[in-house]
């Protein structure tokens, strides 16, 4: 015996609630891995940032190097001057030497300056590199730990889905052919292909229907689609209470 249209409907209900969950499924096996992402971005701005730390304190690093070695050669060329001294025989020779060596002198008092504030520079930005190193370490540990957390939950939703997709197969055994077509095309197209008829208005897109459809909906006698969604229409008591309702 075929089923009666009310029975038909009910079993696209059961469907359009399978579906409903399905596409529910899919929406989040889609947002895991894109969030994983999401958060893989982040560790690799950490990374960036712990590089260009390490690269300022190689520059001054550098630079302090390149100050002591002018520190260096200056105290050298002022051992030089000192010694020059001693050598000279006019009193305009020795005054340049001496002009010369308190120049020395003063820009080796700003170069040390400059080393210690250099020195200083690097130990705070080796302090501020390890925080960051320190960071990053719990940072990637976390990532990891969210993505083996999200490869698993996507198993259960997969085998979920699975699941589902079963239940449906079985379900629209018992659907006809052409009925199960329009099912399917409204699902893809609308996210839901069946709508209640709530106060004589279109459950899906909220039509005020004709007290004629709403008559024809309310005997169950035919399919009743609406004339601007074309959802399935149907009336509420004319459904089991024990199926599953989705509008």
């Amino acid at each position: 015996m075929e089923n009666t249209i009310t029975d038909q409907i009910k079993t696209l209900l059961e469907m359009q609630g399978l579906d409903l969950k399905i596409n529910s499924i899919e929406e989040r096996l889609k947002e895991i891995p894109l969030k994983i992402e999401e958060k893989w971005k982040k560790v690799k701005e950490k990374e960036e940032e712990v590089s260009r730390i390490k690269k300022e304190i190689e520059k001054t690093i550098l630079q302090r190097k390149e100050k002591e070695l002018e520190l260096e050669t200056n105290q050298e060329t002022i051992k030089k001057y000192q010694l020059q001294l001693y050598q000279v025989k006019t009193n305009k020779e020795y005054a340049s030497l001496l002009h010369e060596i308190e120049d020395l002198k003063r820009k080796n008092s700003l170069l040390e300056d400059e080393i210690i504030e250099l020195m200083e520079k690097t130990e705070s930005g080796e302090e501020v590199l390890q925080r960051e190193k320190e960071e990053l370490e719990r940072l990637k540990e976390k990532v990891k730990r969210e993505e083996e957390e999200g490869k698993k939950e996507m198993e259960k939703l997969k085998k979920e889905e699975d699941e589902l997709m079963e239940k449906k197969k079985v379900l629209a055994k018992g659907v006809r052919g052409d009925l199960l077509n329009r099912y399917e095309k409204l699902i893809k197209s609308r996210g839901t292909a069946l709508a209640k008829v709530i106060n004589g208005v279109c459950g899906g897109c909220h039509l005020e229907l004709p007290p004629q459809v709403v008559s024809e909906v309310r005997s169950g006698r035919k399919v009743v689609t609406c004339e601007r969604c074309s959802r399935i229409l149907y009336w509420e008591s004319n459904i089991s209470s024990e199926t599953p309702l989705n509008q």
